[in-house]
């Protein structure tokens, strides 16, 4: 990361709602945000640009979040990226999926601002 440029998050879901949700919630904080809203599309973009932390949506149609992360670990600008994973399900197999993929941290929602904060703060270098 550039000292000068604020912190950089990818948030990957498929739902425009929900980035737009995101980029509210996160507006005041100072971050640099790209989004993408297909696995696809953030692969590609990893081509050109290195996040400091990407947010990712699980349930995405032509692939999921646990797919998209996959391939993410192994894009250079992704290998050591954290994920915080973004689910809508609260259930145990999701959290231990993400976590075997390389996810870095899941969170249910509705997430709490001062939750999601915490969490990104917590990987930012």
């Amino acid at each position: 990361m550039n000292d000068s440029l604020p912190p950089s998050l990818f948030i990957i879901d498929d739902s425009s709602t929900n980035i737009r949700m995101m980029d509210h919630l996160l507006e005041d904080c100072n971050y640099l945000i790209q989004s993408a809203r297909s696995g696809k599309e953030a692969l590609e973009l990893l081509n050109s640009f290195k996040p400091d932390v990407i947010l990712l949506d699980i349930k995405m149609p032509e692939m999921n979040g646990f797919e998209c992360c996959k391939q993410i670990r192994q894009h250079q600008n992704g290998k050591t990226v954290p994920v915080i994973f973004l689910s809508g399900s609260n259930g145990l197999d999701d959290e231990l999926m993400a976590k075997e993929v390389g996810g870095s941290a899941f969170l249910t929602k509705p997430i709490s601002r001062n939750i999601l904060i915490k969490n990104i703060e917590l990987y930012l270098p």
